[in-house]
């Protein structure tokens, strides 16, 4: 995670800031079918603007409204996509 996750007041300034919308950004792409590796990477950075009290809170709330599941049928369907590109065709 970046230097700037550290600072509260960062993650407060980001979050309050109406063009960004960096919760609203990072969970839109949490629900699309992106790699693992980068929904990882999404869901760490949203770990990240949580420490901050204010921001938990709202964020655990999107979360709910928007039905994010991060489960292991996420890496099933993205495991079984991946050998079946793998799969020479026959």
């Amino acid at each position: 995670m970046g230097y700037y996750f550290q600072d509260e007041n960062v993650r407060v300034s980001l979050c309050d800031n109406q063009h960004w919308l960096p919760v609203v950004v990072l969970l839109g792409l949490v629900s699309c079918s992106v790699p693992s590796t980068l929904k990882s990477e999404l869901l760490q950075t949203l770990a990240a603007f949580a420490k901050s009290p204010e921001i938990a809170a709202s964020l655990w709330q999107s979360i709910e409204v928007s039905q994010v599941s991060v489960n292991s049928a996420c890496y099933q369907h993205e495991r079984a996509f991946r050998l079946k590109e793998l799969t020479p065709l026959g």
